[in-house]
């Protein structure tokens, strides 16, 4: 991934760890808002992100979670009212999380492949499998999150997304599990991952109660990011992004002849060019991106100093140093999957103590 900027200038994968990381970690809600926010103002894209949190660490939910989840999603592409967003993310924080989901997506993306073969023909002929599904559906019945990841990944290569689902959907039925498909069921290895972890976990058989978002830290947070017209990053940023991040990777480190700071601090024009509201931005006052010079070519220099004189002078470089440190700091990756979870639960832990 190369590097994109936010709308406050952090890099936009790390504000979707710190994200990720806040609402399972339970950071207070104000966190989360912040960061929800500046993904509302950065890609159009957050409704699928929600969805692939929910997915991905919520599986084991009840029925009504998904409906819930689908419901405010459906509201807010309709409406364009953001609290239908916040309130998902305010009843995410009191739900105990599973990480099971995410284990396989990440067991599929080795390059190491299975490592059982199984040879269960019975499989093959009860729900009329090919090897790779028989193969499956073997892991799925061992719980073996590693041959589950691996063989659903080469099921999606050879006989597709449809065929890989009804196999597990007939599976879980003929085993007494009716309530797996609950319709948020797009496509890709996140949906099969979903499916599959309605399986092996045990799912809640309590209805959750949900509760909305109180309006009030919507309203402050939508103002917070509406009436901003001054090029202080102080007036801006409310927290820093995380200082580890969960495994994959991250595009501070693929800035190439150029080094992480220096592309923030030099060319942030060029960076967050692609987030949603700068975008919005240079737009209205004729600024295009040359890929090749990386910078913003502007129609007339008129509309330049137009732009930059109506409160979009940021000046990375001029900031206070414990404001660019708050995207400019370095972080961990925690490569391992399990490691970052169980960092994960600990902090969780020290957060409910508070």
């Amino acid at each position: 991934m190369s590097l994109q900027l936010s709308d406050s200038l952090y890099p936009v994968d790390e504000v979707i760890s710190s994200f990720v990381q806040c609402i399972l970690a339970k950071h207070t809600f104000n966190e989360c808002l912040f960061w929800l926010w500046e993904l509302f103002f950065t890609t159009p894209n957050i409704c699928e992100g929600i969805k692939i949190i929910y997915q991905q660490f919520y599986s084991h939910t009840n029925q009504n979670v998904a409906t819930y989840v689908a419901h405010k999603i459906l509201a807010y592409r309709e409406t364009g009212v953001k609290r239908h967003i916040a309130d998902i993310v305010n009843n995410l924080l009191t739900m105990s999380s599973s990480p099971y989901a995410y284990y396989i997506v990440k067991a599929s993306q080795s390059m190491d492949g299975p490592s059982i073969l199984y040879k269960k023909a019975y499989l093959m002929q009860q729900y009329h499998a090919s090897p790779n599904i028989s193969s499956l559906l073997c892991a799925i019945k061992s719980r073996d999150i590693k041959n589950i990841g691996a063989y659903a990944s080469l099921c999606l290569a050879t006989v597709g997304f449809d065929e890989t689902k009804h196999a597990i959907i007939l599976y879980a039925n003929t085993s007494g599990n009716t309530n797996v498909d609950t319709g948020l069921c797009d496509g890709g290895i996140i949906t099969i991952s979903y499916l599959i972890s309605r399986i092996i976990n045990r799912i809640d058989s309590h209805k959750a109660k949900f509760t909305r978002a109180r309006l009030s830290d919507v309203s402050k947070m939508e103002s917070h990011f509406t009436r901003r017209s001054d090029n202080l990053l102080s007036k801006r940023r409310l927290y820093p992004t995380h200082s580890f991040a969960q495994p994959a990777s991250y595009s501070r480190f693929t800035t190439g002849d150029v080094s992480f700071e220096d592309a923030c601090r030099l060319s942030w024009t060029y960076y967050c060019f692609n987030s949603v509201e700068w975008n919005k931005r240079f737009e209205k006052y004729g600024g295009y991106l040359d890929i090749d010079k990386r910078k913003i070519i502007w129609s007339t220099d008129e509309e330049q100093e137009a732009f930059y004189s109506n409160g979009y002078c940021i000046d990375f470089d001029e900031q206070p140093t414990d404001i660019t440190y708050m995207s400019l700091h370095p972080i961990e990756v925690i490569d391992d999957p399990y490691e970052w979870y169980e960092t994960i639960v600990t902090l969780r832990l020290a957060n409910l103590s508070l």
